[in-house]
């Protein structure tokens, strides 16, 4: 579907994130990966730019990413993450329990998670 973007260093697998058009004018990212031995080499910021840039070209104006956040624990991971996209140019713009947006996933959860909405211009 033309829904993955990989980045390469050296002819190897570096990084990968999906995106994909939601609607005429949102376009999304999400499961942007970059192993750990490969992370501070702007790999990361190359798949987010490529992705942006994909979706701006096919008539995005907004482009939103979201976040899985358990509610009862704190993963530092997840606070870099959130940092990274309010970095980035990303507002929070809604957060609810993952359920009410995806309720099949109600038996896959470990934890009762909420799921982080953030927009960001593409202008």
């Amino acid at each position: 579907k033309g829904e993955i973007i990989l980045a390469e260093l050296d002819n190897t697998l570096a990084g990968v994130v999906h995106t994909k058009q939601l609607d005429s004018s949102l376009g999304w990212f999400g499961m942007l990966v970059v192993p750990n031995r490969l992370r501070a080499k702007g790999i990361a910021s190359a798949l987010y730019i490529a992705s942006e840039k994909m979706m701006f070209e096919l008539g995005c104006c907004k482009m939103q990413c979201e976040i899985l956040i358990p509610e009862e624990s704190v993963i530092p991971m997840k606070q870099t993450l959130q940092n990274w996209y309010a970095k980035l140019g990303y507002t929070l713009e809604s957060k609810c329990p993952i359920t009410e947006i995806y309720p099949r996933v109600k038996n896959d959860l470990k934890m009762a998670c909420d799921l982080e909405i953030y927009l960001k211009d593409l202008n």
